[in-house]
């Protein structure tokens, strides 16, 4: 029986301050692989058959137009071993990771961080600390806080309902519940700060401004993924970037490429998203890699890649 398969995929066990780690390394199989390889940060825990299941095929396409990944569970998530720890905490996790990469597929020589979420934040506040990653690809980076929220819900919720027909409606009615509106329009006002992000005193216990350090020290290439129809992630992220003139500035670097993709939700959990996004990495890849292999050809393989997953 012909074997039709793009890629050969290896399990990893590795240490990391003295506890063991899992990883999967996905190769191509038919293509010379190019020297930057991939490393999936894993974001917060996750149903194996959703996110996690996303990364496995994003993985196996990107073998298919020749480049190597390697994902790994961090201390305390999936089969790895240590307590659970939050995303702010695992920059040990991903040297160890980015080691037993490199060690392992020796093609590899240089590192491109993919992160979705919180993935994303913690790939933007490690990558300019380590010489061995050269660019970044982070998907809907986490920038939560209560200033975010407050602004994206000032920015998007608000003046949705003001042009709401229920709302005039129950208006005119007398059918608002002013004492809800009220306690709402309270938790607003008191969420939200009269200063401006770019007043807050960088330090390490903010991890929002760790990733604005992390976005203006990095001078590899980074593409920045939006999904358009994220109405709190990705909202409080562009809130961010309207309100804050030191962040707008490090977006607008010339190393930042930035794609919105429309109707998409945060996970691109469909088929058509995933393989939208795929593509647009592999041309990125290959266009910041003079990588040998076609642009035009990257299509071609992720779709034949389909038909294997």
């Amino acid at each position: 029986m012909t074997d039709l398969t793009f890629w050969v995929e290896s399990p990893h066990v590795f240490v990391c301050d003295g506890l063991r780690l899992i990883g999967v390394s996905c190769v191509p199989k038919r293509i010379k692989p190019t020297s930057t390889g991939v490393l999936f940060i894993i974001g917060g825990p996750q149903y194996r058959a959703g996110t996690h299941r996303q990364i496995t095929l994003l993985a196996r396409q990107f073998a298919s137009a020749g480049i190597a990944s390697f994902r790994f569970d961090y201390r305390g998530m999936g089969d790895s071993e240590g307590e659970m720890r939050s995303f702010e905490f695992i920059e040990t996790d991903i040297s160890s990771a980015i080691k037993q990469f490199i060690s392992q597929v020796t093609t590899v020589k240089t590192i491109a961080l993919w992160g979705l979420c919180d993935a994303a934040s913690a790939a933007l506040c490690y990558a300019y600390k380590d010489g061995r990653v050269k660019q970044l690809i982070l998907l809907n980076p986490w920038v939560h806080d209560n200033y975010t929220e407050a602004l994206a819900r000032l920015r998007r919720y608000y003046p949705a309902r003001l042009f709401a027909r229920d709302f005039w409606y129950k208006t005119v009615r007398l059918q608002l519940n002013i004492s809800n509106i009220y306690h709402d329009l309270l938790r607003f006002i008191q969420q939200f700060k009269p200063f401006w992000m770019e007043t807050r005193i960088i330090n390490t216990a903010d991890f929002i401004s760790q990733m604005l350090m992390g976005l203006e020290q990095f001078n590899g290439k980074i593409l920045v993924i939006l999904s358009h129809s994220d109405d709190s992630t990705v909202a409080e992220f562009l809130a961010l970037l309207a309100t804050n003139h030191r962040w707008l500035q490090a977006i607008q670097r010339g190393n930042v490429t930035c794609y919105q993709l429309e109707s998409a939700n945060h996970n691109f959990s469909r088929q058509e998203w995933r393989e939208n996004i795929a593509i647009k990495i592999i041309d990125w890849l290959v266009e910041n890699n003079n990588a040998d292999i076609y642009k035009n050809s990257a299509q071609l393989l992720v779709m034949q890649q389909h038909e294997q997953t």
